[in-house]
């Protein structure tokens, strides 16, 4: 399964505060390059170096293999598995809120009943009274 890369720059303790999303990419070698040109620039550092000496110690690690982005300062790399939902699945989930998109705002006002602000719950609630 394919993983998603997100970028982050942030302050040398990595304090999620200080995280501000930089790039995204699913390409690892993209992520690589981007990470690379942020070494060169100074805006980051591998293994507490920076310009041309963090750039070649980050490619010395790059042409083992051995990456790793713990060795980043002032940047963070969060990875996640790209766990695409199946078309179908999504239509069956999100056909409703679709439908809401697609209203004139004073029917899904209606819709919403003002006293209920939750159209799912309404509509549960509608189902639940078919059921029986």
């Amino acid at each position: 399964m394919d993983k998603i890369y997100i970028l982050y720059t942030c302050d040398e303790w990595k304090s999620r505060d200080s995280m501000r999303v930089s790039e995204a990419t699913t390409d690892k070698d993209t992520m690589y390059a981007i990470i690379a040109n942020n070494i060169f620039k100074g805006e980051m550092e591998y293994e507490g170096l920076k310009n041309h000496a963090g750039l070649l110690d980050f490619k010395t690690d790059y042409d083992c293999n051995q990456v790793d982005f713990g060795k980043l300062s002032h940047g963070f790399v969060e990875e996640f598995e790209n766990e695409n939902v199946r078309e179908s699945q999504a239509i069956t989930d999100y056909t409703m809120a679709s439908d809401w998109l697609n209203m004139d705002i004073d029917d899904l006002r209606d819709t919403m009943n003002f006293g209920n602000p939750d159209p799912v719950s309404e509509q549960n609630e509608d189902e639940e009274d078919l059921e029986q």
